[in-house]
Parts: C-alpha cells; structure tokens; sequence
C-alpha cells in the first residue's frame, strides 16, 4: 500500500507540470534578483533572491531564533496542510555562502507554487537560524537555481526538459530599483532561446555540479587581446555564471592585464574609491574601451558599456571586475539585457541581446 501510495503520487504529478512557468516576474534588489514564489497549503507569498549558484530552496521559518528582517510574514509550517519534515527523526540542513550569509533549519517537503504552477512535494529549507549578508528587506531567503538534485531546476528537471531561461533588466545601482521594470524567468519549453543573434557557449561539466561553468578562452579590451590561459590554466579558465554575484570576477593572472589595458586605453583621469579598483567621474561622454569574451567553441561575446563599468554612485563609475584569485565569476552585470537560457540537456548556455525592461516573456 505504501508503494501503491508513491506511485499514485508521481501519477498525480504528469511529465510537463511544469511547464506552464514561463515570464514570471523578478526584480532587481541589492545587487540581486529577486524572485516571487509561494509556500505552502494554503500558499505564502515569499520573495527570495534567485540564484543559479546555489541548490537549495530556503526562506526563513517560525519559529525563528535568529533571523533577519524581512518585509513579507515569516512563514509558519504549522499553517501549512503541505509540510512535512523529510525524516521522523528530522532531516536538518546547514548551508552557507562566500559572503558568510548561512540558513540552518529543517529540510522539509512542501508545495511551492511560482507562477500559477503548484509544485508539489519539493524539497525545502526551513530556516529557522539565518544570517544574510547582501541585506534585503524584501527578501526571505534564496531559490537556488544550480545543477544539483536540491535545486528548484534539479528537482523538476524533467518536467522542464532540462531548460529554464532568465531576462535581467539593467539597473543602474547608483539608483533606487525601477519598479516599472521587472525581470523575467521561465522554465521548459518556453525557455528556448532562438532567432537572429543567438550565441551559443559550452557549458564544462565540473563537480560540483551546482554550478553552470563556460570555459574563457581570451579577452579583447579595445585592440589588446589578454589570454586566459597560464601555467594553472592551460587552455583558459573555467567561468561561473552567477545570477547571485553582481561584479565579474577574474582569475588574477587574466584580472590585471584586463585593468592595464583599460587605464591605458582609457583617456579619463582616474578618481580614488573606497570600495572598487578603477574608477572614474561618472559623465555622460565617459568612453570605456570595448571589450569583447573569447569563449570555448570559437563565441564571441561583445560585452555592453555599462555592463563593463556600473554607476557605483551619482559621482563615479567603475570598473564591473575585480580580481578573483584562482575563481572566476560571471555576474549579473553582464548578464543584464540578455535573455539567457540553460540547456542542460544539450550542454549549452544561450545569450541573446534583449531589452530585458521590456521583454513579457516568450509568447
């Protein structure tokens, strides 16, 4: 009877659940994006940043014996008729992030509805000690994205064909967010990306498999061309790409020439910041050199002016990368005003040019 109960379960649950979870809104906050989700029977409305270099669902949880503030009610698993703790003698969970943010609670299986899409019996982190170190008021805790079996992807990866996209719109982050602009997501069918200007780059299978490598072959900033590879890195470096990071960042072999070559080709007086490497007065003629990604497969990317260089406040602009010792991230400076698509089945990773404030999500 038990068995007869899991498969009717599945039966409950047909291949394509999912895929009716296309153009769902997502806003640009504190250098990320967040992503509106709901929780539970009946659901919870929760915003959490949307992180494709990450696995695990998580949000805060009553009762919480340390947690952040957020804007929206904590969620009460009391409330919900869904929740289920994954063990009778609790499943716990502990995860935690470059920036010292962690959520430790219990892993639980709950409905998660994005979109109109109810997904049930998903894997789910119930935080019930948090700390989160990019702050956000809005945000309740993190949808991870990544290639893993926890992974909102990973766990309905058939139901999606393997296939999600996302739409960032540009935000200038000198500013407060546009509320007129939203992001997009979308998940299987309706997350091909196709038509005139494509570019297709190799994803590099790597453990772990959270994260969605693309292998930089060189870089051209103006009319010098910097090649990724060195002793450690015989035929370029690995790249993260990273909707949870903001700035890019470089392995530091590849990361000084890229800044050698930018102040010397750029006819700006460099001005001192606290906070990043190259800055310069933020004004409307500034010219930054143009620089273009060399990537595995023979793909060029043209990277946009202000995706190499962001508004760091109404005074100055700089520099989008920052060294990175050995690691290598792609953030979502560069990743704004392309609609993206992950192709895992297929290996691949998708770059269109798009005016993300625009885009309504695919037809």
């Amino acid at each position: 009877m038990a068995r007869l109960s899991y498969i009717n379960s599945i039966l409950k649950n047909p291949k394509h659940v999912a895929d009716d979870i296309h153009g769902v809104a997502m806003s640009s906050d504190n250098g990320g994006y967040l992503m509106e989700i709901s929780i539970g029977t009946p659901p919870v409305k929760q915003l959490a940043f949307a992180d494709t270099g990450s696995d695990l669902i998580w949000t805060q949880c009553s009762p919480c014996h340390k947690c952040f503030k957020q804007e929206s009610p904590i969620f009460d698993p009391k409330k919900s008729s869904t929740f289920k703790v994954l063990s009778v003698s609790k499943c716990t969970y502990n995860t935690s992030y470059g920036d010292t943010s962690y959520s430790n609670g219990e892993l639980a299986s709950e409905t998660i509805t994005v979109g109109k899409t109810s997904l049930h019996k998903i894997a789910y982190g119930c935080g019930h000690n948090n700390q989160f170190t990019a702050f956000s008021k809005m945000s309740a805790g993190i949808v991870g994205l990544g290639g893993g079996s926890l992974s909102l992807v990973g766990q309905i990866s058939n139901s999606i064909d393997n296939m999600f996209s996302h739409c960032l719109a540009f935000h200038d982050f000198s500013k407060p967010p546009d509320k007129n602009l939203t992001s997009k997501i979308s998940f299987g069918k309706h997350a091909v990306v196709s038509g005139p200007g494509v570019v297709k780059i190799p994803l590099v299978p790597q453990y772990p498999a959270t994260f969605y490598y693309i292998k930089l072959i060189s870089l051209r900033v103006g009319d010098t061309e910097i090649s990724a590879s060195s002793f450690f890195f015989k035929d370029g470096v690995n790249l993260i790409v990273d909707s949870g990071t903001t700035l890019t960042l470089l392995p530091n072999h590849v990361y000084y020439k890229l800044e050698a070559a930018v102040k010397r080709q750029t006819p700006d007086k460099q001005v001192k910041n606290s906070e990043y490497k190259v800055c310069y007065k933020n004004r409307k003629n500034f010219k930054a050199p143009r620089m273009t990604a060399h990537f595995s497969g023979g793909v060029d990317l043209e990277m946009a002016q202000n995706a190499t260089f962001f508004a760091a406040n109404k005074d100055v602009i700089c520099l989008g990368f920052v060294p990175g010792g050995f690691t290598g991230i792609w953030g979502n400076l560069l990743q704004m005003d392309y609609l993206i698509g992950f192709d895992l089945l297929n290996g691949e990773v998708s770059f269109k040019r798009t005016d993300c404030g625009l885009y309504q999500g695919p037809s």
